[in-house]
């Protein structure tokens, strides 16, 4: 089963319609899974058309009433204004996807792995991608063939967590396991990654995305204590 949204368009299957702190399981994968498309890959047009469209303004109307989301969905509001060209916005979109992922600006970028947060040399694909990999195995998931980056890349942790969420079920076992992988996996490191993104994003755009993952991390984790 594969791990990771890679960008699809969006949907409000699922999507959240009530209070932001009484999410049910399935509204939390969703927002998991939506963020995990949002930093597996850099816009389409086609995605951002989809925002564009009655359904995906449906649904920014929707995720935009929580103060958690509000940053990241204002900037997909600005990028897919009907008065934007949306092959210029994706074009200026992937080139910031660049310089902060793909470590096209060197140092003024913002890896998307654990590791390099977390291990003392900063290098990849240490403890936390081997953790990040038991984790898969046991769900029965893999990394698409498409997706070639290690399992402590931000868009698996967080299409992990989804799929916690998802088989959740109401037992101290199901909460703890959960809790144990947002706070040993996630929020060990995204705090540090949301920083840089602040930092070097001179589109705006994925900070304010890094922004409100870090605010949602935050509630989920009072949720689910």
């Amino acid at each position: 089963m594969p791990a990771v949204n890679q960008g699809d368009a969006p949907t409000k299957d699922h999507a959240p319609s009530g209070p932001e702190d009484l999410l049910s399981d399935a509204e939390r994968a969703f927002i998991y899974r939506w963020f995990a498309a949002l930093f597996a890959r850099e816009p389409s047009v086609e995605m951002l058309s989809a925002y564009r469209s009655d359904e995906g303004r449906a649904l920014l109307n929707e995720l935009g009433r929580w103060d958690t989301l509000a940053p990241v969905v204002v900037q997909i509001r600005r990028q897919t204004a009907p008065s934007e060209d949306l092959a210029t916005r994706a074009m200026d979109l992937a080139g910031a996807f660049s310089r902060l992922f793909l470590g096209v600006a060197g140092r003024r970028s913002a890896p998307p792995y654990e590791s390099a947060y977390v291990s003392d040399t900063g290098r990849l694909f240490q403890e936390p991608s081997a953790r990040a990999a038991e984790f898969l195995q046991d769900l029965d998931l893999k990394v698409p063939d498409g997706f070639p980056e290690p399992p402590d890349h931000l868009a698996v942790q967080l299409s992990i967590m989804a799929e916690l969420a998802d088989r959740s079920e109401a037992t101290d076992e199901s909460i703890s396991r959960q809790q144990w992988f947002l706070d040993q996996s996630l929020m060990s490191w995204v705090g540090d990654f949301r920083d840089d993104c602040v930092k070097a994003d001179r589109s705006g755009f994925y900070a304010a995305a890094a922004e409100s993952l870090a605010a949602f991390l935050h509630e989920d984790a009072r949720h689910l204590g």
